[in-house]
C-alpha cells in the first residue's frame, strides 16, 4: 500500500480515490527524528464520522402556542379587581357592621327608626367604618405609602377656585341624566330611594345631616374612591384611571339614577385630583355638591314658600358659574388642563382605549359589582 504523506503514518491510500490535494498551508514535512506536526486525519466515503446521537423532536402542546398577554394588561385587569373587590367590601361591611348594631340597640330598648335624631347620629358614625376601613386597610397593606395615594400639591387660591366651581357645575350638569332616568322609568314603577334620612325637618336636624353629608361623607369618600382607588389605577394611564374610579364610585351608589349622577361627579373630580394633585380640591367639591342636596331636602324648612325656586335656583346659579369658571380654565390654563401626566419610574406604559376596555371586561369583580347595580335597581319596580 501507498502511504498518504498527509495522513497518519499507518493509514494507507485506498484504490480508487485521489489522493487528497496538497494543502498550501500545512506545515512543511519535517526532517527524520524530529516530532512530526499533528496532522489532520483524512476520512472517506468508506469511513464516515462516527453517528452521534440525535435528541428526538419535541412539539409544543397546541394551547402553548398562542402569544401570551403582556404584563401591563394582566396586571391592569388585576387592578381593576381589586379596587372593584374594596367597593364590594365596602357593601359587606356596612351589613356585617350596621345590622348587628341596630339589633344591639334594639335589644337594649333604642329605637332607632323612631327617633331620627338617633339614627342620624348611628348613620354618621358608621360613615368611616363602612367607607373608608377597608380602603384603609388596603392602604396600610400597601407598599407604596400612603404619599403616593393622598396628595396634596400646591394648586394657589385663585385657581383652586376656578377648579372648584367649575368641579360643581360639571357635577351638577350629571343631574340631567339622572332626572331623565327617573322620568323615563317611573312610568314603570320606578321609585328611587329619598337621599334624606329623616321625615321632620327641624334646625338640630338640618345641622346634624349637613355635618355628616357635606362634611364627613365627602373626605370618607374622596380619600377611598380618589386617594386610594383612582390612584392605584392611575399607573396603568391616567384616563383608564379617571373612567374605572368613576365606574366604581357610581356603582357603590347601587341606585341607576343616582349611578349615572354619580359616574359624571366620579369623571369631574377624578379628572381634577389628576390635574390638581391636591385631594382638598375634590373634597371641596364633592361636600359643596352634597351641601346644595341636603339644602334642598330641607327647602321648607330654610325657604318656606318659596322651597322650589330655591331648588331650582340652587341648580342654575352653580350650574352657570361653573361654567363661566371652565371657560376661565380654559383660557388661562390651557396647557394645564390638557397636558399629558407623565408616568413615574417603573410603571409600565399607558393603556390605549381598548386595551383598557378588554382590562375592565376580563375583571370578573367589576361584573360582579355591576350585577349588584342591576338587582338593586329592580328591587325599586316592586
Amino acid at each position: 500500500m501507498n502511504q498518504n504523506p498527509y495522513s497518519p503514518p499507518g493509514q494507507p491510500v485506498y484504490p480508487g480515490y485521489p489522493a487528497p490535494p496538497a494543502n498550501p498551508g500545512y506545515p512543511p514535512a519535517q526532517p527524520q527524528g524530529a516530532v512530526p506536526y499533528p496532522a489532520a486525519p483524512v476520512f472517506y466515503p468508506q469511513y464516515p464520522y462516527p453517528p452521534q446521537p440525535v435528541a428526538p423532536m419535541v412539539y409544543a402542546p397546541a394551547f402553548s402556542l398562542a402569544p401570551r398577554r403582556p404584563y401591563r394588561l394582566t396586571s391592569a385587569t388585576k387592578t381593576v379587581n381589586r379596587m372593584s373587590l374594596m367597593m364590594i367590601l365596602q357593601l359587606v361591611a356596612a351589613v356585617v357592621i350596621e345590622l348587628p348594631l341596630m339589633l344591639l340597640t334594639t335589644a337594649f330598648g333604642v329605637d332607632l327608626f323612631g327617633d331620627d335624631l338617633g339614627l342620624l347620629l348611628f348613620s354618621a358614625a358608621m360613615v368611616p367604618l363602612s367607607t373608608a376601613l377597608p380602603l384603609f386597610i388596603y392602604l396600610r397593606a400597601s407598599r407604596r405609602g400612603a404619599g403616593a395615594y393622598l396628595r396634596f400639591e400646591k394648586v394657589g387660591v385663585l385657581s383652586g377656585v376656578l377648579w372648584v366651581l367649575a368641579g360643581v357645575g360639571l357635577c351638577l350638569a350629571g343631574n340631567f341624566p339622572a332626572w331623565g332616568v327617573q322620568e323615563f322609568f317611573g312610568q314603570f314603577g320606578y321609585e328611587p330611594v329619598s337621599q334624606s334620612l329623616t321625615q321632620q325637618q327641624t334646625w338640630p336636624l338640618f345641622a346634624l345631616e349637613l355635618l355628616s353629608t357635606a362634611v364627613l361623607v365627602p373626605v370618607m369618600e374622596e380619600f377611598a374612591f380618589r386617594g386610594v382607588i383612582f390612584s392605584a389605577l392611575q399607573k396603568h394611564g391616567t384616563g383608564f384611571a379617571v373612567v374605572v374610579s368613576a365606574l366604581i364610585f357610581a356603582f357603590a351608589h347601587l341606585d341607576l339614577s343616582t349611578v349615572l349622577f354619580a359616574f359624571v361627579a366620579g369623571l369631574t373630580m377624578g379628572f381634577l385630583y389628576a390635574r390638581t394633585r391636591n385631594l382638598w380640591v375634590t373634597i371641596c367639591v364633592h361636600a359643596l355638591n352634597n351641601a346644595m342636596a341636603v339644602a334642598g331636602s330641607y327647602g321648607d324648612l330654610l325657604f318656606g314658600e318659596h322651597a322650589e325656586l330655591a331648588a331650582e335656583l340652587m341648580t342654575v346659579i352653580p350650574l352657570g358659574v361653573g361654567i363661566l369658571a371652565l371657560i376661565e380654565l380654559l383660557i388661562f390654563k390651557f396647557r394645564e388642563i390638557f397636558r399629558r401626566t407623565p408616568a413615574e419610574a417603573g410603571e409600565p406604559a399607558p393603556l390605549t382605549g381598548g386595551e383598557g376596555f378588554g382590562c375592565v371586561a376580563r375583571a370578573p369583580l367589576f361584573w360582579v359589582c355591576l350585577s349588584m347595580v342591576a338587582v338593586y335597581t329592580v328591587s325599586l319596580f316592586f
